[in-house]
């Protein structure tokens, strides 16, 4: 390789961690043969954690999520890896060092599989989204009615009849 792509990959390298800091997203890389999630210096910095503070075992990290949150992201994040839907994304609050939550949206793709097809190396952003979280929770109020239902549930618009959720 020669140096001026050297320089090209350095540059483009500086540019995609800057523009990944100013819009408040950390990088994660989940090995799930050896059950290790390995996350960058910027994704723990966004929740207020430095590196080594966290168990970085699957288990441990989703003991960050808001528990209201929980099923809904563990129910999404399976379907994926099943093959059921063709991406993951998961919206939803995450435990900040200090103790507060902050709206997160995690999104991932994995990027080796083994011979049976099992994920076996998953990479993902995860982006600091609490204004639009907030405002999302005010715009879709319902959403957390579903999630939490044991039942048929639906929301209607009286005007025209038709099914909004």
């Amino acid at each position: 390789m020669s140096s001026t792509h050297v320089e090209d990959a350095t540059r483009t390298e500086t540019r995609l961690a800057a523009i990944l800091r100013a819009t408040g997203t950390g990088t994660w890389e989940w090995h799930a043969a050896d059950g290790h999630v390995q996350l960058d210096r910027e994704w723990l910095a966004i929740l207020g954690y430095s590196p080594g503070e966290l168990d970085t075992t699957p288990d441990a990290l989703f003991t960050l999520v808001h528990p209201d949150d929980q099923p809904r992201m563990r129910r999404r994040l399976r379907a994926y890896l099943e093959g059921l839907t063709a991406e993951c994304e998961c919206v939803g609050r995450l435990r900040r060092r200090d103790g507060t939550y902050q709206w997160r949206r995690e999104r991932c793709v994995v990027v080796e599989r083994g011979p049976d097809q099992s994920a076996r190396r998953i990479v993902g952003l995860g982006t600091n989204i609490t204004d639009l979280g907030q405002a999302g929770d005010r715009a879709h109020p319902w959403e957390h009615v579903f999630d939490q239902t044991q039942f048929g549930l639906s929301v209607a618009a009286v005007a025209d009849d038709t099914i909004l959720a």
